[in-house]
């Protein structure tokens, strides 16, 4: 397909978090933890867990980019939407060098 262009389909990124608690946590609950801010406690003032993230959203250790400030607010959904500005990055560098 020699004249294809790149598409790039995605989701809003609080909706998908959203759907997939939903399998895992009854809404009000999790109503309550995004409410309270348990998610962003535990994510990052509980557990080691952003050391393992970096493999695979390589973008957080750009920290003068992406400082933590900018995204550890958004709690459960920061893991997906990091997640997808890696990949997005990834594939923009990738487009731009032709492949």
């Amino acid at each position: 397909m020699p004249d294809a262009a790149a598409v790039f389909l995605y989701r809003n990124c609080i909706g998908v978090v959203d759907s997939a608690c939903a399998a895992f946590f009854d809404t009000a609950l999790l109503s309550l933890i995004r409410g309270l801010r348990l998610d962003c406690l535990y994510l990052y003032h509980l557990t080691s867990l952003k050391q393992h993230l970096i493999k695979f959203m390589p973008v957080l250790s750009d920290t003068e980019r992406f400082p933590q400030s900018c995204y550890e607010q958004l709690g459960a959904v920061s893991g997906p939407l990091m997640s997808w500005i890696s990949a997005m990055t990834d594939a923009e560098k990738a487009y731009k060098a032709g492949l």
